[in-house]
């Protein structure tokens, strides 16, 4: 009987070390693998954290970009309304002058009418006083 334990345990005994050493790598590579995709994943947050600040960063320069054109914009329109009442204003002022240059032509030709009557009377009494 001894002698069937001490073979029993002749045989079990290395065996039971693979069995144990089989486990317990099993186990270890269980472990690795999964360290190794906590990494990945790790390195997958970290890139993701990154890339969220990037476009933050590029989302802020939108928004500045967009208030300083939604600025520009709002001054073009303030220019060019002023630009229309300057416009406005300049053609008001031009058809004053094409009145007023009317009015002038018609002056002037009233007073050469008035030199044309002036000088045959001139004429008229220059003849007279030579007779």
């Amino acid at each position: 009987m001894e002698l069937w334990a001490v073979v029993i345990t002749a045989l079990v005994s290395p065996l039971f070390l693979k069995l144990t050493e089989f486990v317990l790598n099993k186990s270890s590579q269980k472990e690795r693998d999964a360290a190794q995709r906590e990494k990945e994943r790790d390195e997958k947050i970290k890139a993701l954290g990154l890339r969220i600040d990037e476009l933050r960063d590029a989302n802020i320069k939108l928004t500045i970009t967009s208030e300083s054109q939604q600025q520009t914009i709002g001054r073009l329109e303030r220019e060019s309304a002023s630009d229309k009442r300057t416009i406005t204003e300049q053609s008001r002022q031009i058809i004053e002058q094409a009145q007023q240059i009317v009015e002038l032509r018609e002056e002037i030709g009233k007073r050469d009418g008035r030199i044309l009557e002036l000088e045959n009377r001139v004429n008229i009494l220059s003849s007279e006083g030579e007779r």
